[in-house]
This record gives C-alpha cells, structure tokens and sequence, in this order.
C-alpha cells in the first residue's frame, strides 16, 4: 500500500503501518539527492511494496530485469554460486535504503547477472524499470546523481578486488569490521551477517576466517563472544 499523504506520517509511522510514503523513504538514497519531495510522488504510480521472509529468494540470477528494488526495512545478498563447486561469491550486502539493479538500467543486459536472498524478513519497494529509467531520464538531477552513485560503486568495487589480491583475510576482516564499527557509530556491535556469508563477501572460506578472528583476538584487536564484536580502538573516519 502507498500513500501520498508525505507531511503527515513519518518513516516510523509508515512502515509500522504497512504504508509507505515514497518520498519519505527513498530520498535517502544517493540517486535522490537534491530532488524536490513533490517529484518523487509519480514513483507511486510505477511502485509496489512486498514482504519477503529470510532466505527466500528475492529474485533469480538471469531474471529479467523489469524491476528495480530497494530494501526499505531487511537486508539483502546479492550473489552468485559455481554450479560445479557450489562456491558462492557475493557481490554485494544490501541494507535500508540500498537498491538492487540501479547500476544495471543503462547498460544493454536484459536480466539480473546475479540473485537476490533476503538475509531478515525484509520489506522491499519494486520500481518498474522501464518506466522509471524514463523519469530519470527526463530529470537532469537524478540523471547526474545516478552518474555519481555508479562512480561510487564502481570506486567500491575496486576498493575489494584490490584488496583480494593485496591483503590478508585478517586484514580484509578488519577492514569491514572497522567499516561496520563507523555505521553502527559504536566499538561494540553484532555481525549483521552469517560468519559463512562473511567468508563469501570477504573472498575466503569459513576455517580461515575463523583463524582471521583469533589471529586479530591473539594481537588484542578485537573480542568475540558468538556474533558479538568489541573493537579495541576507536572509531576513526581516516
């Protein structure tokens, strides 16, 4: 269900009461900076909301890409499995307000190159991509922030293939630990994730992960206790 009733309910309010209001929720997103409110009341017209159960598929690997999504409450891995090894790599980890798909519109693929598992029961906000490509195009704000936001990405992306040749595990490890420890805004804070999807993100398998953790435990970085992790340094943005 959406609403455009957008200066009477909060995001709070909204999804505590199954509705959502368009430009409320998906203006975090980096493709929406700077737009006014009003514009993004057509969205609704090309949206719809679904409720997915954790570990259920959000969509399949060559889906067709007639939809882009955005997890508005939940998280989301992106990823791919070796058909013969059944050795599963990660693209990416979605959580509030990231979308799926975004960086594929302009480009001449057809179909998702990768699938989509929910992590959490999550609620999902679909965009029909045809018809939102075409708001974007028409909009020279969103067109530039959608520029910048695939730079980012990109940026991103080689951020960790670098790291999968130049760094150790631990090292890696730490890095996304550190990372986590900025957006929780806390030295102390839960994995988000299976330690098994970890390995997968981080590029390695879950016995040498594990010895990445008390290789880091054994130099007084961090403790674990389960999925609880306490940083032993302060939160840093360098």
């Amino acid at each position: 269900m959406l609403s455009p009733e957008c200066d009477t309910q909060t995001i709070k309010q909204c999804l505590a009461n199954r509705v959502v209001c368009i430009c409320d929720v998906i203006l975090k997103h980096p493709l929406f900076k700077n737009i006014q409110r009003e514009q993004s009341h057509k969205l609704g017209k090309i949206a719809d909301i679904i409720d997915i159960q954790n570990k259920q598929a959000l969509f399949f690997n060559f889906q067709a890409l007639d939809r882009i999504y955005f997890v508005l409450r939940g998280r989301v891995k992106l990823h791919n499995y070796d058909d013969d090894s059944s050795k599963e790599f990660i693209y990416r980890i979605l959580d509030q307000g990231q979308a799926a798909g975004l960086e594929l519109m302009h480009t001449e693929l057809k179909y998702f190159p990768y699938a989509a598992t929910v992590l959490v029961e999550s609620k999902i906000l679909t965009l029909k991509a045809n018809e939102f490509k075409q708001i974007i195009e028409n909009d020279s704000t969103m067109k530039a922030n959608l520029l910048g936001y695939i730079a980012n990405l990109s940026l991103g992306l080689y951020d960790r293939s670098r790291d999968y040749v130049l760094t150790s595990v631990s090292e890696r490890l730490l890095k996304y630990l550190q990372y986590k420890s900025l957006q929780y805004g806390s030295n102390e804070f839960e994995l988000e994730i299976s330690k098994s999807d970890l390995a997968n993100y981080l590029g390695t398998i879950s016995a040498t992960l594990s010895r990445a953790f008390k290789e880091l435990e054994a130099k007084g970085v961090l403790e674990l206790n389960r999925d609880s992790v306490v940083l032993k340094q302060s939160i840093t943005n360098n």
